[in-house]
């Protein structure tokens, strides 16, 4: 007769809608018993500043997770609830919290994350963006143990994806959820049965991604129209990517780097293209502009907006 194995009792960290496939993942997962979910505090949100639950709890409450906590901190006492309640190991994805040393130490190989970046380039809170922002061909998601030190530990496996030249913050995010929640599923066996070896990061390829800010979002218009589009693309869906015309902010969602158009005018100049396409100058280049947002407006392209402003061709933009 041959021996019954209890799943392995798994506590999940995650907050935002990337966490969800992996958490429902672990979810519908014969292998382990999904006791806890651990996510970020209830927000207040929108003009009647209302509590809104983050996407993971909303995910647990509908798929009746037993317990789920939501402290703002994670200290070393959060250890003792993790015993209490028998968790055997622990899953981490985007969860905002940072693990101590105590908890991270009791774990050791039991305790993992999934990191949207191949480890150890772009280490930090924004590796999605910051990938764009560096025009990386490449991306992924890297399974690793996770120490005290920001994203530094050994590697047990990692999956890559290619990026378009038409790939945002928000594409990637979607493309990259699902990898992650594969690359967990295909490893989750025989990393409970500790048959994999995670293999230290290189520390002479660390790169880091900082969070990024509001601010970040406004454009320089001296810089080149190669690294403008690429900053476009990074903020979407947020911050957004913008200028200002006639006082109001103007933000790009769309456009195209046009390094062929020679740089003689003023950085921030709206230009007519032999094509009749809109495009502003750059201290390098011009970016081309396909859907814009005035201030209060709704998303529209240059071509709409123009029939309306045709006073915008020949303004600088600042």
């Amino acid at each position: 007769m041959s021996e019954i194995f209890a799943p392995t009792k798994v506590a999940f960290f995650g907050t935002p809608e990337f966490a969800v496939p992996t958490l429902l993942g672990l979810i519908e997962s014969s292998a382990v018993s999904l006791d806890l979910v651990v996510t970020q505090p209830d927000r207040r949100t929108g003009r009647k500043s209302s509590l809104s639950f983050t996407a993971v709890k909303t995910a647990a409450l509908e798929h009746k997770v037993p317990n789920i906590l939501q402290p703002s901190k994670v200290d070393e006492d959060f250890l003792t609830t993790l015993i209490s309640l028998n968790i055997d190991a622990v899953v981490v994805i985007a969860s905002g919290h940072v693990l101590p040393k105590l908890l991270c130490e009791y774990y050791g190989n039991r305790i993992i994350n999934l990191h949207a970046s191949l480890l150890p380039r772009h280490r930090g809170a924004s590796p999605i963006s910051a990938a764009l922002l560096s025009g990386d061909s490449e991306t992924g998601v890297s399974l690793m143990q996770v120490v005290q030190k920001l994203d530094s530990g050994p590697v047990f496996v990692y999956n890559t994806l290619q990026i378009s030249e038409s790939d945002t913050t928000d594409s990637l995010s979607l493309s990259l959820s699902s990898l992650a929640r594969d690359l967990l599923l295909n490893n989750l066996e025989h990393w409970l049965a500790n048959e994999i070896d995670p293999i230290p990061q290189n520390p002479d390829d660390v790169t880091y991604a900082r969070k990024i800010l509001a601010t970040d979002a406004k454009i320089k218009w001296s810089e080149s129209s190669e690294q403008i589009a690429k900053s476009v693309r990074a903020y979407i869906p947020w911050p957004i990517a913008y200028t200002e015309y006639l006082g109001q902010r103007f933000r790009i969602h769309e456009s195209l780097s046009r390094p062929d158009v020679s740089s003689t005018s003023t950085p921030g100049l709206v230009i007519q293209l032999p094509n009749n396409k809109v495009a502003i100058q750059c201290g390098r280049g011009a970016l081309e502009l396909s859907l814009i947002q005035k201030e209060g407006r709704k998303i529209m392209s240059i071509t709409d907006f123009l029939n309306g402003n045709p006073e915008f061709m020949g303004s600088v933009l600042g």
